[in-house]
């Protein structure tokens, strides 16, 4: 497991319509020293008050929300909270939803069924990019694209052509400078 690139802990907002997975997402990442769940919320109302109130290091967010779409709120966050980090955190696991996602503005795509294997080191790639950026604004035009198996192994490129459900995710990468 990566160290966390951080002297703080990494705070982090959750946004998801379900107390359940809410729950376990929040007990997954207390489980790591360097991360804080300083808020949840189950609607994008409370989600745009809590992080304007508390600006969040990364807000980890599902697309489909009982009032409102994860993507319409991905805009907003980037407009009043624009150094967080977000990742969209969903079920959906169609290439549709994750092209619009990142169109839209999200830092990082991932399956909810990779969660326990990636999401971890996902933040801490993006949280240690944005300190070696100096935390000046992602480029948004480079996208690369990994498929984490069911082994948890990455790999770049197409989702494998296995009969099982593969974990998509998807960050955004800097520019070659």
């Amino acid at each position: 497991m990566p160290e966390a690139p951080l002297n703080h802990p990494i705070r982090i907002l959750l946004v998801d319509d379900s107390l359940h997975f809410l729950a376990a997402a929040r007990d997954f990442l207390h489980l790591q020293d360097s991360f804080r769940v300083i808020a949840t919320a189950m609607d994008g109302g409370e989600a745009v008050k809590q992080s304007r109130r508390l600006e969040p290091d990364f807000i980890l967010l599902d697309l489909n929300l009982a009032n409102t779409s994860g993507l319409d709120l991905i805009p907003i966050f980037k407009q009043h909270v624009p150094h967080a980090k977000i990742i969209v955190l969903t079920i959906m696991q169609e290439e549709p939803y994750r092209i619009a996602a990142m169109r839209a503005g999200a830092d990082a795509f991932v399956h909810k069924t990779a969660m326990s294997k990636s999401l971890i080191s996902v933040i801490l790639e993006l949280a240690k990019s944005d300190l070696d950026r100096g935390n000046n604004q992602k480029s948004h035009d480079d996208i690369t694209e990994m498929v984490a198996d069911n082994n948890g192994t990455q790999s770049s490129g197409a989702a494998s052509e296995s009969t099982e459900p593969t974990s998509i995710i998807t960050m955004k990468q800097e520019p070659n400078s």
